[in-house]
Order: structure tokens, then C-alpha cells, then sequence
């Protein structure tokens, strides 16, 4: 019973029975388009649709690697839940990705790519900080209604207004991401 009772204090109304969906994606072409963006789906929908610049594409990428799509599709998550906090704060959240290898890095909370891993810090701070619940689910690129937003920059989609964001900042504020809580390394780490 007081669980209950901390529960509908702590998330103002929120008890984890209210869901949302976020659909996200990215694309890259190296001689043509490249964007990132994402919809989340309530009864008032809010999306994003940014082209990527090569200031970023420089940044984010290793001198060696030939795509930075898994890059791009992790931190499309973390844009999707920075910029729609207060809107899943409190609630279950399913996250719909056409990327297996970004949603197998999510699912570990970790991986071996150290921008990736940044990245994740970074969605896992999110997600405690926000006090949710996140499923992390495949969708086919052809199901994600996102796919459209990361393959033209559109002002609106189906009436839903497009939330401006810098993609440097986001992908920054991974670097500067540090939580020993979330990623425990070798013998003696601990959990704080």
C-alpha cells in the first residue's frame, strides 16, 4: 500500500499505467541526404526532423568507419527522450527503432563502440532521471512513421508542428555524459 501511495506522489498523477510511443529513426547517405527524427505518438503528437551536417558527421565518426548510422540511430533515442522529458516523465515509454544493432546495444546498456557507449550513458541517465520505463522494440523501416522525418527535413507532419533541436548540442551532452552508476567496469565497481 505505500508503495502505491509513493508512487502517485512522486510522478504528480503519473502511475505508470499511461503509455507512449516513440518512433525514431536516422539515415545516412555519404553523397546525399542524412537526417535523424522521430514522433512520439499522444493525443497531441510532437515530432523533430533535422538534416545532419557534416560538423557532426566529423564528430561523430571514426577516421576508419564507413557509416555512422548505428551512431545516429542511438542518438536519435536520446534526442527523442531529452526533448519529450516532460512528457514521458513518470510513464512506460516503448521506443521503436528499425536499427537490431542499435536496439541490441540499448537492451546491454553497453557497448565495445565508445561513442556508442557514450550515447547509452547518456539514454540511461535520461531514463532514471525521468523516473520511466523503457521497452525498447523493433519496428520495419517501411512501419516507422519516423522514417519520412530522417529522410527530408519536414516543418510539420500531418499537422503536428516540428520541435527545432541542435543535434551538436545532443550529441555533446553524450561526451560529457558520466555515470559510474550505470556502467560498472572490472572487479570491485559498485552500484551508487
Amino acid at each position: 500500500m505505500r508503495t502505491r501511495f509513493i508512487l502517485r506522489t512522486r510522478f504528480k498523477g503519473k502511475n505508470f499505467k499511461d503509455w507512449y510511443h516513440l518512433y525514431i529513426d536516422a539515415s545516412f547517405e555519404p553523397d546525399g541526404y542524412s537526417g535523424i527524427g522521430g514522433l512520439v505518438l499522444d493525443p497531441h503528437g510532437v515530432c523533430f526532423s533535422e538534416v545532419i551536417d557534416q560538423g557532426l558527421l566529423s564528430a561523430i565518426m571514426r577516421p576508419d568507419q564507413k557509416t555512422p548510422i548505428l551512431e545516429l540511430e542511438a542518438l536519435a533515442i536520446f534526442i527523442g527522450l531529452q526533448l519529450f522529458a516532460e512528457k514521458v516523465r513518470g510513464t512506460r515509454l516503448v521506443v521503436f527503432t528499425d536499427n537490431l544493432s542499435a536496439q541490441a546495444s540499448l537492451v546491454k546498456c553497453r557497448s565495445n563502440n565508445l561513442h556508442i557507449d557514450m550515447i547509452i550513458k547518456g539514454i540511461c541517465t535520461l531514463e532514471e532521471n525521468l523516473s520511466m520505463m523503457c521497452w525498447l522494440e523493433r519496428v520495419p523501416s517501411y512501419s516507422n512513421p519516423s522514417d519520412v522525418l530522417s529522410r527530408e527535413e519536414i516543418p510539420d507532419y500531418h499537422g503536428v508542428k516540428r520541435s527545432r533541436i541542435i543535434l551538436m548540442e545532443a550529441w555533446q551532452r553524450c561526451q560529457e555524459e558520466s555515470s559510474p552508476s550505470l556502467h560498472p567496469r572490472g572487479e570491485g565497481a559498485r552500484l551508487t
